[in-house]
């Protein structure tokens, strides 16, 4: 028959399938339950710096150590080469540029060190120097020509020849000019080396007379024969020659 009675659960399994929650050694876990709320959570029984590690059997407490010994990239070691100085094999390395004597090294530049500058040193442009310059013998080559003139060869031939120069007025502006009054080898062979002047020979006075009032000129573009005669009074045209600087 039916009658009042408490209401006492007598199924331990109700509520899911899962009856306890365990952790075995070597799984790097701890915790579980058989009953209630399981709570699980990595180890913490390893020391400072360790970690859990495979061992190919079970997890567990090990020290952090890197076996790839070329971890990182492929550069093992930075060696400082000629005028340079530092380098390393290991961690965040530097190379710096050696300052010797005479050459000054700041964060994004390398120059000549005023100190140590005197006399000696030449600038490339801007210099005038006083004294005799000892070249042991050597030469100095790639030389080049003034202002206003064009190289040939070894020559220097003035580009724009100047109007209105008697003989003597065309041999004394040439002088003042460090230069001299082009020979007749010289226009022969400037002529002959087919290197264009803004101003052609002809009519520039050739540094040759024929006799005491007779003066050489060009008057012909034929450089085998170039030369006419004129009076040294006359008012003709001026070009200059001089050696390359």
């Amino acid at each position: 028959s039916w009658g009042c009675a408490n209401d006492n659960d007598t199924d331990t399994n109700s509520g899911g399938d899962i009856t306890s929650v365990t952790t075995a050694v070597g799984t790097g876990l701890q915790g579980g339950a058989a009953m209630g709320d399981a709570a699980l959570s990595l180890l913490t029984t390893c020391g400072a710096g360790q970690l859990l590690k495979w061992n190919g059997a079970a997890w567990g407490c090990a020290n952090d150590i890197d076996t790839d010994t070329s971890s990182g990239g492929d550069i093992s070691d930075v060696t400082a080469g000629n005028g340079l100085l530092g380098g390393g094999t290991t961690g965040a390395v530097t190379l710096d540029v050696g300052a010797g004597t005479g050459i000054a090294v700041a964060a994004n530049s390398v120059s000549l060190d005023t100190v140590f500058t005197d006399a000696r040193y030449v600038n490339a442009t801007g210099d005038a120097m006083a004294g005799a310059l000892d070249m042991g013998g050597f030469r100095i080559t790639n030389r080049g020509c003034p202002t206003g003139y064009v190289r040939m060869a070894s020559l220097c031939v003035e580009n724009v020849d100047v109007q209105s120069f008697t003989f003597t007025a065309c041999a004394n502006r040439c002088r003042i000019n460090n230069a001299h009054m082009c020979s007749s080898s010289e226009i022969r062979s400037a002529m002959a080396s087919g290197i264009p002047l803004t101003n052609a020979y002809i009519g520039d006075w050739i540094d040759d007379q024929s006799t005491d009032d007779n003066a050489f000129y060009v008057n012909s573009s034929d450089s085998n024969n170039p030369d006419g005669v004129l009076a040294v009074t006359t008012a003709n045209w001026c070009r200059c020659c001089t050696d390359l600087e």
